[in-house]
């Protein structure tokens, strides 16, 4: 069930209870982490380009592709929920926790910038986060979030026919939604934009609509592929299927292309 706020628009699935790190293991074991995304170029460009260094905190950070990619100026810090992804960032040299409890008592007011990439879609104690990071944060410190724009995610599954609920996006967040729990935490948002139109968009509502098929029709082909345990193996056949169904949505494949996350900045004042 999807739950709406008629004032900010904010929707939740109910329950209100997100994934573990058994879940997403086996999700990102078959989608992966992104290599790169668009607001990881934006942030660098529009945000951390103020500064010539200082402490960063990259909370859900993955493989680290985002905090590896900045100057070696910058003192990075990660905060990553999978003892297997932590093992990486360590070995990369990032200083890495596994919640922000510990580093909220250590490191109070000492960060120029937090980074939350695809993180509080995913997450019911969102709110604690962001105290947290106010916490964390030097006054006139930035913080960057990127989320799925929750009416956009609304009128891609109308069109997949794939709803998104828990334990995966819990949240479906809106520009007057997030920016109202900023200013609950002291954070003066400064920008609101959409990502870029891109191919990986496109890519990622044909997973989408690929996961729906294998979900809800467990005799399809779809779910048969999934159900192939050699990820070498399943990875050629969903892409052959991925283009049977960019065919079947050709009429769709320009919406389906469109950015469809919000970045926000603010500052901490």
């Amino acid at each position: 069930m999807l739950v709406k706020c008629s004032a900010c628009g904010f929707a939740f699935g109910f329950p209100h209870i997100g994934g573990d790190e058994l879940f997403y293991g086996i999700l990102h074991e078959q989608y992966g982490y992104p290599g790169w995304r668009a607001e990881y170029d934006m942030a660098i460009n529009d945000v951390l380009k103020n500064y010539n260094s200082g402490l960063i905190l990259d909370i859900g950070a993955g493989t680290g592709n985002f905090l590896r990619s900045l100057n070696k100026e910058w003192e990075c810090y990660a905060v990553e929920g999978s003892e297997t992804t932590r093992d990486i960032l360590k070995a990369h040299g990032i200083q890495t926790y596994p919640d922000l409890d510990t580093l909220a008592d250590d490191k109070t007011g000492l960060f120029t910038a937090i980074t939350i990439f695809q993180v509080l879609e995913h997450i019911a104690d969102f709110d604690s986060i962001l105290g947290k990071c106010a916490r964390l944060l030097k006054q006139g410190g930035d913080i960057v979030i990127s989320v799925p724009d929750g009416n956009d995610m609304i009128k891609q599954e109308e069109l997949l026919h794939c709803p998104d609920y828990p334990p995966n996006h819990i949240n479906k967040w809106t520009k007057e939604s997030l920016s109202e729990v900023l200013s609950k935490h002291g954070f003066k948002v400064t920008q609101c934009l959409k990502s870029p139109d891109s191919l990986h968009e496109l890519k990622s509502a044909l997973h989408v609509k690929l996961l729906g098929n294998a979900a809800q029709k467990p005799l399809s082909l779809a779910a048969r592929v999934y159900s192939i345990k050699s990820k070498k193996m399943r990875i050629p056949l969903l892409s052959a299927l991925a283009v049977i169904e960019a065919v079947r949505l050709l009429s769709h494949l320009k919406q389906l292309r469109k950015g469809r996350s919000l970045i926000v900045y603010a500052k901490l004042q």
